[in-house]
């Protein structure tokens, strides 16, 4: 919101943006309640962008792709190893992946190029996330008209839906 709150200063919108981010702010909190218990006390969730036979993981704080609406809108909690991120993500290799990944896991651009490599591998298909079905997928480099690549105002609020979509959908 610091971003959002500095370029509303630059064109004098600060008012708007301010009644804005009120708003945005409820709608995080209903979602917080409607997605309730999907991610259970003591669980952890982990966001994981794969691209071009690369993993990044993101960050708790600084990451982009939706970290900040999964991480501070929505609560969830991360890993410790997303706690500790100096940057807004880590490049690691499929062999580390196992050490990073929490209890329920994002992914973004699973359709995108060199995705299926790392997502068809037998050491992600014993991650403990995805046999469990713990695992959500969204996003993707090659949409143009992708959410998650922005942070505006209009982007956010579509993604905190897909989100709270994406976690009713595999509600228990």
């Amino acid at each position: 919101m610091d971003k959002f709150r500095r370029i509303s200063e630059i064109f004098g919108k600060q008012k708007e943006a301010e009644q804005w981010i009120t708003e945005y702010e409820k709608k995080a909190a209903e979602a917080r309640t409607k997605i309730q218990g999907i991610v259970k006390d003591g669980e952890t969730v982990s966001i994981v962008q794969v691209a071009n036979k690369s993993i990044y993981v993101l960050a708790a704080k600084g990451g982009n792709y939706g970290s900040p609406t999964i991480y501070q809108m929505l609560k969830l909690p991360p890993t410790k190893k997303a706690l500790n991120m100096k940057e807004g993500f880590e490049n690691i290799s499929l062999e580390v992946l196992p050490e990073y990944m929490g209890d329920h896991i994002f992914v973004y651009g699973s359709e995108d190029e060199g995705a299926n490599q790392i997502l068809h591998s037998e050491l992600w298909k014993g991650l403990p996330a995805v046999k469990k079905g713990q695992v959500y997928m969204y996003g993707s480099f090659s949409d143009k008209e992708d959410e998650f690549v922005m942070e505006d105002p209009y982007s956010l609020e579509l993604q905190l839906d897909t989100i709270v979509n994406l976690l009713l959908a595999h509600k228990k």
